[in-house]
């Protein structure tokens, strides 16, 4: 009877269940940390009943997994869609993770692999080479090999690490990983990896054999700027224009454009692109204007150096190319052009272990410092601040130090500094003490490790609010500071001098990652609140009203202007305004003439680019679209960074091919001649017998037999 009732309950389920289908049946995703993936799912109702679904969805990624909408109504065999968003934290660890959407008790497997470490590379480097890691921004400078390996870090004008390196130490970050596998001499062999496909990893060595290489074939093929470097505001575009030259004694058929130390984003390459490139030949001695836009638009601040280089093939085959090494400072607002003497300062006596900071200022355009390697020299913060480029450390020799200053400009030397700092005699029996705190500026929640020499010190760590002791203790570990408290450091040991150092502590800085920029209401966007480029937690993030309790949120917004506010314990405030604009129409043809104007009418204001076979062909602002095709083929319409429209172009009167229309005309010339010709002689024979010759000296019949001997 049991199993009766059972058969009969399954039977009564199954038409609802088989009822609604979902198409398709299951999602699978490949994606990075960081990044979104969206799907539209068509719902049917396979009945001819009305019915209500839940959509809801389950397993690991239930916390990445959204859904619009989340219920449907659904008449008689009516099928509508529904869009679902996984949105991967920067934070999550390369792995498979699996979960399921539930639309109204069918299931769709959702299985997302997250790929983290998509470029790696091991090679050997020498002692002084720094390695452009791009487009990530990170700079690699091996300073010193011996029995260990000196290594500094730097993304921008922030220094992330400095410190001695033994064989299998690594370090990791967010999208960079580093190890050192091996060491020689003065060279040493890493390991890098990073989360960018795209990325190069550049040395002073490589950008002269690159520039080198652009010389070939008579080191006559090639751009009159080899170099370019200037400072550019934060999301800004500015156009240039390089001129290549042939100076081969034969033709240069152009093939490709590479770039190296590029950010390939939504909006176009970063922070360079080329516009209007088409193939061609360019003859002995002849030149080819190539526009490059520099787009600096979300583009962290500091130093980007990318390379340009166009290759062609000769009439005998050999492959020439020619390369443009660019320098592109991004700033984040106005500061005048350096027009001073470049300035150095730095103290000419410090004591063992002294805190002090060499100076240089009025730095050029594209200018930057190298510090040659010196062991005796601890540094503790590296940063430039546009002209300027300030070194913090300290010695921890007794002897006096020779420091030397190399000013490059554009990657080549500018000038020379050598400065000779003296260090003070302590009295017989004293010794000073090693004292330092890490991080060099703790905010809210950091922990700092205090480092000492020698190991016999004891530290005292006294923690106050306004002038008011609130902590003290001794310290034995790593402790967590608090945001409004100043702390200060006191290192004391028998036979040394007594240390202290004092800081304090900041709140944590907040920012907002939008996407899309020129979002419009039928678009997900993606907010999410960063602190150092990376994702936070305790985070909430406030919509016009609507306060959310996460750190990142994909939503839909109406037209018009929203503010977006994060904030969170311990982080400064940070406020945005998201602009949604209106969808996009268009009206015009669909089909124009080759060789005439065409003209496409936008609903709203927007920039916009027409391209063909990949190609900018033309672009602008505004509602109106206007172009002049010269081939057949697709034009494809883009309005803020989306496809709007396409418009095919077909031949015209000018594409019909010479030898018709000349062939015509040689055919009609022919059928005049033939018509004159036997036309008129007929004429001519049909005359005498009606008479029309008129009365004269001869006799008619004599006249006519004249004239027939004539034409015979």
């Amino acid at each position: 009877m049991k199993k009766l009732t059972f058969v009969l309950a399954t039977l009564l389920l199954l038409p609802a269940v088989l009822a609604i289908q979902v198409s398709p049946s299951y999602w699978n995703v490949e994606i990075y940390p960081g990044s979104t993936a969206q799907a539209t799912f068509d719902v049917l109702n396979n009945c001819s009943n009305s019915t209500s679904v839940q959509i809801s969805d389950s397993g690991y990624i239930s916390n990445w997994l959204f859904e619009d909408p989340t219920q449907m109504s659904l008449n008689g065999f009516e099928t509508k869609p529904f869009d679902a968003v996984i949105v991967v934290p920067s934070s999550a660890s390369q792995g498979s993770y699996t979960g399921s959407i539930n639309v109204g008790g069918f299931e769709i497997p959702v299985n997302v692999t997250v790929i983290k470490w998509r470029f790696e590379k091991s090679d050997w480097y020498k002692a002084g080479d720094r390695l452009q890691i791009s487009p990530s921004g990170y700079e690699i400078y091996i300073k010193n090999v011996s029995r260990s390996v000196y290594i500094e870090i730097s993304k921008g004008v922030t220094l992330l690490e400095s410190k001695f390196f033994d064989v299998g130490d690594d370090i990791e970050y967010s999208d960079l990983y580093m190890k050192v596998l091996d060491r020689y001499g003065d060279e040493t062999k890493l390991l890098i990896k990073t989360t960018d496909p795209s990325t190069t990893i550049t040395t002073g060595k490589e950008q002269e054999s690159q520039q080198q290489s652009s010389n070939s074939g008579g080191g006559s093929f090639s751009f009159y700027t080899s170099q370019y470097g200037n400072k550019f505001f934060k999301d800004t575009i500015t156009k240039e224009t390089f001129v290549l030259r042939n100076g081969l004694s034969e033709s240069v058929s152009l093939k490709t454009i590479s770039y190296e130390g590029t950010l390939t984003t939504p909006e176009g390459r970063k922070p360079i692109r080329i516009e209007d490139w088409t193939l061609m030949t360019l003859g002995p001695g002849e030149e080819k204007s190539f526009v490059v836009t520099i787009d600096t638009t979300g583009l962290e601040l500091g130093e980007w150096r990318p390379i340009l280089t166009v290759s062609g093939l000769t009439e005998s085959g050999k492959q020439v190319s020619a390369s443009i090494a660019f320098s592109i400072s991004v700033i984040s607002s106005a500061s005048p052009p350096s027009t001073g003497e470049i300035k150095v300062t730095a103290p000419t006596s410090v004591d063992k272990g002294e805190q002090f900071e060499i100076k240089v200022e009025n730095l050029p355009s594209g200018g930057s410092v190298m510090m040659q390697p010196n062991p005796n020299l601890v540094g503790t913060e590296v940063k430039k601040e546009d002209s300027k480029w300030i070194w913090k450390g300290y010695i921890n020799s007794t002897e006096s130090q020779t420091i030397e200053l190399s000013i490059m400009q554009y990657g080549g030397l500018l000038k020379t500094y050598v400065i000779n700092i003296s260090v003070g005699h302590v009295e017989e029996g004293t010794n000073v003490i090693t004292l330092n705190y890490i991080p060099q500026n703790p905010t809210d929640g950091s922990i700092v490790t205090v480092q000492k020499s020698p190991d016999i010190a004891t530290v005292t760590v006294t923690a106050y609010e306004g002038d008011t002791v609130v902590d003290k203790f001794i310290y034995t570990i790593p402790f967590r500071v608090v945001y409004g408290r100043k702390y200060c450091l006191e290192a004391k040991a028998s036979g040394y001098e007594t240390v202290k150092k004092c800081f304090d502590v900041s709140l944590k800085k907040l920012d907002l990652i939008i996407s899309p920029s020129k979002p419009t209401p039928s678009e997900y966007i993606l907010i999410q609140a960063v602190s150092g480029g990376q994702p936070v937690s305790g985070v909430s993030i406030k919509v016009d009203d609507k306060v959310y309790d996460s750190s990142s949120v994909n939503i839909k917004l109406g037209e018009g202007e929203h503010t977006v506010v994060a904030y969170g314990d311990g982080y400064q405030n940070i406020t945005k305004k998201i602009n949604v604009l209106p969808e996009i129409t268009v009206s015009g043809p669909t089909e124009v003439v080759v060789g005439q104007n065409a003209t496409i009418n936008l609903s709203r204001e927007a920039d916009w680019e027409v391209m063909y076979s990949n190609l900018v062909i033309s672009e602008g602002s505004g509602s109106v679209v206007e172009f002049t095709p010269a081939e057949e083929g697709s034009y494809e319409i883009w309005a803020d960074n989306r496809l709007v429209y396409v418009v095919e172009a077909k031949g015209g009167l000018m594409s019909v091919p010479v030898m018709y229309i000349g062939g015509g005309f040689a055919l009609l010339l022919v059928v005049y001649i033939l018509y004159k010709t036997f036309f008129r002689k007929k004429k001519l024979k049909q005359a005498p017998d009606i008479g029309l010759l008129p009365y004269g000296p001869e006799s008619p019949i004599e006249k006519v037999s004249s004239l027939r001997k004539e034409e015979e």
